[in-house]
């Protein structure tokens, strides 16, 4: 566990890309751009396992963000998906 936090910290996602939070780590989310059907496993299960190169390529493929900033945007696809099918 010690190492996944060292990673993170070193590649500046223990902060939220958006707001800048980093009082917490256990605060930030980490945003799958692809949807989350094409990933086999959560960015909190891969920290729970060994820290590979495939893991860490998995962790760069996310966007840290604070639980309030990852929220907010889950409410804006949302609302993209309902105004898109609405038309």
């Amino acid at each position: 566990k010690e190492a996944w936090i060292q990673f993170i910290r070193a590649i500046g996602y223990d902060r939220c890309a958006t707001c800048g939070y980093d009082k917490s780590l256990y605060a930030i989310d980490y945003h799958h751009p692809e949807p989350k059907s094409s990933l086999k496993e959560s960015v909190s299960y891969l920290m729970k396992k060994a820290l590979t190169q495939e893991a860490i390529t998995k962790v760069e493929a996310t966007i840290p963000l604070c639980r309030n900033c990852h929220a907010e945007l889950h409410e804006r696809i949302s609302w993209e998906k309902i105004t898109k099918t609405k038309q």
